[in-house]
């Protein structure tokens, strides 16, 4: 799996409104944004919330399940198994190291 920062630097994501919005809420507006500059499926990544952290990560192609949205890069993806970290999941309050005095 590669970073958020190493995906953006790879693939490039692409802005897709005049919003500024890099996101399609549909596969089907993915793919005709994509279509409309000479792009194929393999530029769409579904941007899914992983289950247990939170964290929303971009997969290769449409996804049934977890979608939050759609991506279209300037890159195509190649095997369709490459995974990519696209937010960092917020650190559980639980999680963080509790303060004590210091030596």
């Amino acid at each position: 799996m590669i970073s958020e920062d190493q995906f953006d630097e790879l693939y490039v994501p692409m802005i897709q409104s005049a919003d500024g919005d890099m996101m399609a809420p549909r596969y089907g507006d993915a793919l005709a944004y994509a279509q409309t500059h000479g792009l194929t499926e393999k530029h769409i990544w579904a941007i899914t919330e992983g289950d247990d952290d939170g964290g929303l990560y971009a997969n290769p192609g449409p996804a049934m399940v977890n979608v939050i949205g759609y991506v279209v890069t300037e890159k195509a993806w190649d095997t369709g198994d490459e995974v990519a970290t696209y937010a960092e999941p917020e650190p559980d309050e639980d999680d963080e190291p509790e303060s004590g005095p210091s030596l």
